[in-house]
């Protein structure tokens, strides 16, 4: 394991076994985060890596591919399909005309707690 370096606490390499000298390290905040049973991994180039991990190497936000899995989308489909920005609202190439989400979300009724104060607020939106 070697000495401890600044900033880092001990880590176990295989999060399922014991503390012993062989299965522990020293690391940094961010590599231990990536190393919990709770993350969610995703294929990225033949490699499984956390959302996280592939969110960084495809310069896309992490949420963005969190959703994307929700929604049912492979591991391909929701790292190769790109998000498009236009007047700084989201566009999405899946949906049927490519409608901007806040219009695609008042044609199919699906909405978010952010697409409208009135529901954040309990009353029905104004469609």
């Amino acid at each position: 394991m070697g000495e401890r370096s600044k900033d880092t606490t001990l880590d176990r390499v295989d999060v399922n076994g014991n503390y012993e000298p062989d299965n522990c390290r020293w690391a940094d905040i961010k590599t231990q985060h990536r190393n919990t049973r709770v993350n969610h991994m995703i294929d990225f180039e033949g490699e499984q890596v956390t959302i996280a991990e592939a969110a960084e190497k495809t310069n896309m936000h992490p949420e963005t591919l969190r959703h994307r899995k929700r929604r049912g989308w492979s591991d391909d489909e929701s790292i190769n399909i790109p998000v498009k920005k236009s007047n700084n609202r989201t566009k999405c190439d899946i949906c049927p005309g490519i409608y901007e989400m806040d219009s695609w979300n008042r044609n199919t009724r699906i909405f978010t707690m952010n697409d409208f104060p009135e529901i954040r607020a309990g009353l029905n939106p104004p469609i």
